[in-house]
């Protein structure tokens, strides 16, 4: 009997992996099905990225970039026109919209990756580089809120059940993937030891494990069985992350008692807690209404979405003393609209509990009054009520007419203008007169509204040579944050066994100004400057540069460099 035990067990343990196994070759099988031009998408992308981590051609990168990111674009499209039209039996409805989101992809990843002195139709770079951003997130927000809404929907579940077992299949599919990391790395690092294979190999390994399997995995996720939820993951929300919710709510109302008997102003930081409050709760206390059996936290849970109401008022308080003293800005009217979500929200869950999933629905409506509908998105409300501030100062006789908070809103406008592009174009429309009136309050407090150059190159060296030199030692420099120009001007550091050089450092970085920000002009006066001189036995040799330049102040506030130094 003793004897048997063994091979009994044995036998159910490869039961057991084969079970696993067809489990997962199922899962992956059904994703494929129900998503496979979104699958498809992503393994391409996860291949592609394999491969440019070993390449150095500059022209095959630039290529593969712009195939990754037409990918990144077209999957996100292809994502939406699986789940709206998911095993519909007219194909070419998704045919149709598979083609369609080919254009938007395409232009995208061409824009992307346009050169800085590059026009599309009459629109120059910094146009493009200006409105690009908000269309693109737009695009990707928008379309997948509104895929997620449809999985949502074709599932059958409730929000709480649907939010459940995808969690629950996100931590089984997190575990399994933790497990492959570590073994797939013990692997790699036995290659890599033992057969002196490249360490690229290991790197490559995480990646294909990370695009192939994990994101595949979660991508299944969004379309939930009842056989999803497990009995760890009820653990996790009802007791762990439920008791961690809770208890930050108490030491939020602990610190409101304590503005109310002491009076005190509440902190700036008060927004981003509750913010990151409410973002980590709603899905928290919404899956733990699901688990109606044995839960003793669920009903203070249900209590949570009623106790967080007083608390956007605070929100509402803080952001609203910060629009009051410096103006409207595009993130500031982001914080307008998660209070108007917030609000939505405690609405429809007071009334209509049962219809939460309409708040996917609003969330993408939000997105997009926000970032693409003219005259109420966050960048046109910022640019007329920042202008506003201004005019109040070109409109007035004296600058003694007008208080000092005026005096500040209009200098912090001034500056936000002149970063924004219809803003330049504004200043620049202004005459003497007005030019000179503004000079006073640019003066009198400048704003933390920086026109600066932000260089950053890296190019590897793969030849070098040292035959004149009988030393070479790697360099790893960063100059300290607001670095003094005299210490610039003769920056010392060391290398070797404590040896110390000074280098002209200031002098070399002066000859980046004259070329143009952004630019392949600036990409090419270092490939021909990458060597410094330091003196008649040393040479340094560049492979990697990044530094700030503030036009206002005239002064460097970081310096970084590497490469090595050359000794006769």
């Amino acid at each position: 009997m003793e004897e048997k035990m063994p091979a009994a067990g044995k036998r159910k343990y490869m039961e057991v992996l084969k079970e696993k196994f067809a489990a997962f070759k199922g899962n992956m099988k059904n994703t494929f099905v129900c998503f496979p031009v979104t699958q498809g998408s992503i393994w391409l992308f996860t291949l592609l990225f394999v491969l440019l981590i070993n390449i150095n051609d500059s022209s095959v990168m630039d290529f593969l970039g712009r195939v990754m990111f037409f990918l990144v674009f077209y999957g996100t499209g292809s994502f939406f026109t699986e789940a709206l039209y998911q095993k519909c039996r007219k194909l070419w409805l998704r045919i149709v919209l598979y083609i369609a989101f080919v254009i938007p992809a395409v232009l995208f990843a061409w824009l992307v990756t346009l050169d800085y002195d590059s026009m599309f139709f009459a629109w120059e770079y910094d146009t493009i580089e200006f409105y690009l951003p908000r269309y693109i997130a737009c695009y990707e927000l928008v379309l997948f809120t509104l895929a997620v809404y449809f999985c949502f929907r074709k599932a059958g579940f409730s929000l709480e059940e649907y939010l459940a077992r995808f969690f629950a299949w996100a931590v089984r599919v997190s575990i399994l993937y933790f497990v492959l990391i570590i073994g797939v790395g013990l692997i790699m690092g036995i290659l890599v030891e033992l057969f002196d294979v490249d360490y690229d190999i290991f790197i490559q390994a995480q990646v294909l494990l990370f695009g192939i399997f994990y994101v595949s995995s979660l991508l299944r996720g969004v379309l939930p069985k009842t056989g999803d939820d497990g009995p760890f993951a009820e653990v996790l929300i009802k007791y762990v992350m439920t008791g961690l919710v809770i208890s930050a709510f108490a030491i939020i109302y602990v610190y409101i008692l304590k503005i109310l008997i002491f009076r005190d102003m509440p902190s700036n930081s008060i927004f981003r807690i509750l913010t990151g409050l409410f973002i980590a709760g709603l899905p928290i206390w919404t899956m733990n209404a699901f688990y109606t059996q044995h839960n003793p936290l669920l009903k203070i849970s249900r209590l949570l979405p009623y106790l967080f109401a007083p608390l956007v008022l605070l929100q509402a308080y803080s952001i609203g003393i910060r629009i009051y003293e410096n103006g409207i800005t595009p993130m500031r009217y982001v914080c307008i609209m998660l209070l108007v979500f917030e609000i939505l929200y405690i609405t429809l869950y007071y009334f209509r509990r049962q219809s939460a999933g309409i708040l996917f629905l609003v969330f993408a409506g939000l997105v997009f009054a926000a970032c693409c509908v003219p005259g109420i998105n966050m960048f046109s409300i910022s640019y007329r009520n920042q202008k506003s501030a201004l005019q109040k100062v070109l409109n007035a006789e004296t600058l003694s007419e007008l208080s000092q908070r005026e005096l500040d809103r209009a200098s912090g406008a001034y500056w936000y203008l002149y970063d924004d592009l219809p803003g330049s174009a504004y200043l620049e429309e202004l005459t003497d007169e007005q030019e000179k009136k503004l000079e006073e309050i640019r003066s009198e407090r400048y704003s933390d509204y920086h026109d600066t150059y932000n260089f950053y190159h890296s190019e590897e060296i793969t030849v070098l040579d040292v035959s004149d030199y009988r030393y070479c030692y790697p360099v790893n420099e960063y100059a300290r944050y607001d670095t003094e120009e005299d210490v610039l001007t003769e920056y010392s550091f060391t290398y070797g066994d404590n040896k110390t050089i000074t280098i002209h450092l200031k002098e070399y970085l002066d000859g980046y100004l004259d070329t143009e920000k952004y630019s392949e002009e600036s990409y090419e006066y270092f490939r021909s400057h990458r060597e410094i001189i330091c003196n008649d036995d040393c040479r340094l040799y560049l492979e990697y540069l990044s530094f700030n330049y503030d036009y206002v102040t005239e002064e460097y506030t970081n310096v970084s460099l590497r490469g090595y130094l050359l000794e006769k």
